[in-house]
């Protein structure tokens, strides 16, 4: 039961980083509206995207080692929140491995189809939030 809990949760944070983004990318105004203390020059994808380049230019390079490929979810929200996507359904991968049970295949795919959906309703947890605002 515990390996059931623990990989829901983590596919529904994986979900809940996935509509957060989407919503940085398409619902931004609704985003400030529930945060508005963020700050615009890490999270909103129109302006954040230089944060990885020296001076936000991209002719003077990198802004440090790694702010363009390896380092670039700490440059800015919408990459952030794609590393948080990934690193959750990793952790999940890697949690429900550890605990692998032999059952019949078709267990494994309506398994498969629970977590796809407890990723999904994380997604709309969140991205409908900021819809809302707009």
């Amino acid at each position: 039961m515990t390996n059931y809990v623990v990989t829901g949760s983590l596919v529904f944070l994986s979900g809940a980083a996935d509509g957060v983004n989407q919503a940085l990318m398409y619902q931004y105004s609704g985003f400030k509206k529930v945060f508005p203390h963020a700050n615009d020059h890490f999270w909103k994808p129109s302006v954040s995207g230089a944060n990885k380049y020296k001076n936000g230019d991209p002719r003077q390079g990198a802004a440090f080692p790694g702010s363009r490929t390896w380092l670039v979810f700490v440059t800015d929200g919408y990459h952030l929140t794609r590393f948080a996507d990934h690193f959750f359904m990793s952790g999940a991968l890697a949690f429900k491995i550890t605990g692998y049970e032999k059952k019949k295949w078709y267990l494994h795919l309506l398994e498969a189809i629970g977590y796809w959906a407890i990723n999904r309703v994380g997604f709309c947890a969140t991205y409908n939030q900021f819809a809302r605002c707009q």
